[in-house]
């Protein structure tokens, strides 16, 4: 898949005392970055009016509503891309929930089958176009612009799951994203050693935060203005770890969790600001 800004971005963060700078280039409309809270679970939604709309991830299915609801709320009922980077249930099983009230236009995955799969899914894998993506792959999506950093195509049969997850960095303009997903440990120690220009304002901090990620070496190499986790309200998950939020903070770095905001938006405007606020 091959698909494809200069003024100053300043970041206001509502409810919050954050504020970013960042170079853009001027889009034809806003876009608006939700990161959902469907407890632990990861579901992102890229939504720019009549140019994009794309999810990364759908979540557990026990929280499937809250996806549905900001669908509804955006009037979304078609998706340009739908985009699952793990094969762990929380990171898709959402679809089951949504897959009746919008039409998807084309999938794409890591190619890893999963150990709980449902038909649903694998239907949809028959009946509209479908990828298995790896790094090097691209894609536009109006405005946004993704390139799949992880997994490589010679780890694609690697035992280890969590070292296959797709790690996108998001464009929009010279806005960057960096969405680890469920990559840690291995896999992120693996992608810090490959020549990435990881740099970017925003860090999707990798497995919930779990204690083998987030390094620090991850933190130089990106120098985030801000990280979001997107953890559940179970704390005996110990999520995200102790170690992680205080790497995080020792470089100055703002958090938010959608365990204590919510489903957060980011939203970057075409001269190139942004606003943070819950839903």
């Amino acid at each position: 898949m091959r698909r494809a800004g200069f003024l100053k971005a300043a970041v206001a963060v509502t409810g919050f005392t954050a504020f970013f700078a960042a170079s853009v280039c001027l889009a034809a409309t806003p876009l608006t970055i939700s990161f959902v809270d469907v407890g632990h679970g990861n579901a992102t939604l890229f939504y720019q009016p009549g140019s994009c709309a794309m999810l990364v991830d759908a979540g557990p299915a026990e929280q499937g509503e809250n996806l549905r609801e900001l669908l509804e709320k955006y009037k979304i009922k078609t998706l340009d891309y739908m985009v699952v980077t793990s094969p762990a249930p929380e990171y898709y099983f959402g679809l089951n929930i949504i897959l009746s009230d919008v039409t998807i236009k084309e999938l794409s995955d890591n190619g890893d089958p999963g150990r709980d799969g449902f038909d649903e899914y694998r239907q949809l894998q028959e009946r509209i176009p479908y990828s298995v993506v790896a790094a090097g792959d691209s894609w536009q999506c109006g405005d946004v612009k993704v390139n799949v950093l992880n997994p490589p195509v010679e780890i694609a049969e690697s035992p280890d799951r969590r070292s296959r997850s797709l790690a996108l960095m998001i464009s929009f303009g010279r806005f960057r994203m960096l969405m680890m997903n469920d990559l840690a440990g291995r896999g992120e120690r693996e992608l810090l050693a490959r020549d990435h220009d990881l740099q970017a304002m925003v860090l999707t901090i990798g497995n919930h935060g779990a204690a083998d990620g987030t390094s620090s070496q991850l933190l130089a190499r990106v120098r985030p203005r801000m990280a979001v986790a997107s953890v559940g309200r179970d704390r005996r998950l110990l999520l995200p770890a102790e170690s992680v939020v205080s790497r995080i903070k020792g470089a100055n770095i703002h958090l938010y969790t959608t365990r204590q905001s919510g489903t957060i938006s980011l939203k970057v405007q075409p001269d190139g600001s942004a606003r943070l606020a819950r839903q």
